[in-house]
C-alpha cells in the first residue's frame, strides 16, 4: 500500500540523514524546544540518540531514560500490525536491548501510578 511505501521512504530518508550526522534530529528537537528545567524527549529510537543527549548535556543535566512497553497481543488489539522492513529495523527496535532507567508497562491498565513513581524518582534525581 502507499502508506507502507511512504513509511519505508521516511525510514530510508532518516537513516541517510543519520548516517551523515547522527545528531541531526536531536539538535532540531532541542532548537525548537522551549528552555526549561525539565525536557521530556519522546520517541528516541537509537542508542545514538541517547548518547547525543548524554554527550551534549550530561553531567550538567541529568538524563533519565524511560521505556514504555506493551505486549504484542495488546498492541495488536490496538490495531498494530507487524510490517516486515518497518518493525524489524533500527528505527523501531534500536533500543530493545538498551538498559533504561525505568520501564513502564502500558498493557491497558491504568498507568498513572507508574507515571507518578517516575515523576517522584525524577524529582529526586
Amino acid at each position: 500500500s502507499s502508506g507502507i511505501n511512504a513509511e519505508y521512504g521516511m525510514i530510508a530518508l532518516g537513516e541517510d540523514r543519520r548516517s551523515k550526522d547522527s545528531g541531526h534530529y536531536c539538535r532540531l528537537a532541542c532548537k525548537a524546544a522551549p528552555q526549561g528545567l525539565v525536557w521530556i524527549v519522546t520517541d528516541t529510537r537509537r542508542e545514538s540518540d541517547i548518547k547525543w543527549f548524554q554527550d551534549s548535556y550530561h553531567p550538567t543535566v541529568p538524563i533519565l531514560t524511560i521505556r514504555v512497553e506493551a505486549e504484542l497481543d495488546v498492541r495488536s488489539q490496538r490495531g498494530w500490525v507487524w510490517t516486515d522492513g518497518v518493525d524489524n529495523v533500527t528505527s523501531e527496535c534500536g533500543l530493545d536491548s538498551y538498559t533504561h532507567d525505568r520501564v513502564l508497562n502500558n498493557d491497558g491498565r491504568d498507568i498513572s501510578r507508574q507515571v507518578q513513581e517516575v515523576v517522584e524518582w525524577a524529582i529526586k534525581g
